[in-house]
């Protein structure tokens, strides 16, 4: 808030605290009654996210290609293949020795 450049988090809830019991009735009608609104908002948008995550997750989906070169390489980590399938220990690898 412009009026207090310098205040703190919690200092603040305190001002907003003591402003909000300050207000009238009529004035807190109409604060709470754009909460109400904006709850159903939301409500109503989580009900459709919620639809079509499970609408997405009822999709088959093709599993991940096995690859052909046996089972031991398939349990190989990835910098295995990046070093044409040969297996190199950390401790070899230069950048690890640094």
């Amino acid at each position: 808030m412009a009026e207090f450049p310098n205040v703190k988090f919690v200092e603040m809830g305190a001002i907003m605290g003591e402003r909000w019991r300050s207000i009238t009735p009529e004035e807190k009608a109409k604060y709470e009654a754009m909460a109400n609104e904006d709850r159903e908002r939301f409500n109503r948008e989580m009900e459709a996210y919620n639809a079509s995550k499970s609408s997405i997750a009822m999709t088959s989906v093709a599993p991940l290609p096995v690859p052909q070169h046996g089972y031991h390489q398939a349990m190989m980590p990835p910098q295995a293949y990046m070093d044409g399938g040969h297996v190199q220990h950390y401790g070899s690898m230069p950048h690890y020795n640094a």
